[in-house]
């Protein structure tokens, strides 16, 4: 299989793991309450990068002074608890085929809050309507739905908007910390952190949760734990050693599909046209944003786990 080939068929596989986790958040929500559902998660998705982390690179995988410590914390206040606590909860109202949809705004968002806080990016006429046309999708989702926009399902697709900020902001802001960590202990460590910070939260707003142990909801967690969080981290910054990050976040684009198919398929979702409109909006919006056909520098970094996450790379 030539390398091309092959970096396609990787790629496609990484949508269909990530588009495939907003079944199995949707699946596990119905036996544990979500902040708690997100907590558990990362119970096990944190240790088990960390003890890769540590097995893979031979160095010492503690986070070390007011920086390092800093974007750790950054990192597990936006990306982990905001996102997923947002996520978790607006899936509950909305079918997941609209939340990855929604979710699809990512890389642009990351990309705006990037050339506004970074000093080395800038935006130009396009990505500013770029965003806007992105921003129309999100009221399209919003007009077009039936009933109110918001009702209960307006207001969970709402909170999936603002988790998709959360992630954004929070990636842009833990770059421009500079923290030099490398990427599997930095995404081990805000896991961990995020993790107490979600068992705390829960144990505020949900009195500790709700949780039945389930052979869906365990099979769910183990999913979503070690395949999504885990084989997706691993596979996505090996496509961006091979493609870079620019092509890589096409990945964004293709989620959804799989993510519908699934819910049409196992939970007999329907397909909204309003899901449609939005759909090629984002599409058009991700084009205007990250132009990927500028021509971009030379060979890419070889793939190893000290890589730095690119503002738009987001676990599902």
């Amino acid at each position: 299989m030539r390398p091309s080939t092959a970096n396609l068929v990787l790629l496609v596989g990484l949508s269909v793991i990530w588009g495939t986790a907003f079944l199995f958040i949707d699946l596990g929500l119905d036996d544990f309450s979500p902040l708690l559902y997100a907590a558990i998660r990362f119970d096990i998705a944190g240790p088990v990068l960390l003890i890769a982390a540590f097995v893979v690179t031979r160095k010492n995988v503690l986070p070390r002074g007011r920086k390092q410590w800093s974007a750790v914390l950054t990192a597990s206040v936006l990306n982990i608890l905001g996102y997923h606590a947002l996520l978790y909860w607006g899936q509950q109202h909305t079918y997941e085929a609209i939340a990855s949809v929604i979710v699809g705004l990512n890389p642009i968002l990351a990309t705006i809050f990037s050339r506004a806080l970074l000093k080395n990016e800038r935006i130009g006429a396009l990505g500013v309507l770029g965003l806007a046309i992105g921003l129309g999708g999100i009221a399209a989702l919003a007009l077009l739905k039936p009933g109110t926009p918001l009702d209960i399902q307006g207001l969970g697709e709402f909170a999936v908007a603002g988790a998709v900020a959360c992630w954004a902001l929070g990636t842009v802001l833990t770059r421009r910390i500079d923290h030099k960590l490398p990427a599997a202990t930095f995404t081990a460590w805000q896991m961990l952190v995020g993790a107490v910070l979600l068992h705390a939260s829960s144990l505020v707003v949900e009195g500790g949760g709700r949780a039945s142990w389930t052979s869906t909801g365990i099979f769910s967690l183990l999913y979503l734990a070690l395949l999504s969080s885990g084989v997706g981290y691993f596979l996505f910054f090996f496509l961006v050693s091979r493609m870079g990050p620019i092509r890589t976040t096409v990945v964004s684009t293709l989620t959804p599909i799989s993510a519908t198919v699934a819910g049409v398929l196992v939970l007999h979702d329907p397909v909204e046209a309003r899901m449609l409109v939005a759909f090629v909006l984002i599409v058009i919006s991700f084009a205007l944003v990250t132009e990927p056909w500028k021509s971009r520098s030379s060979a890419p970094p070889p793939a190893n786990l000290e890589m730095e996450p690119p503002p738009s790379g987001q676990m599902r």
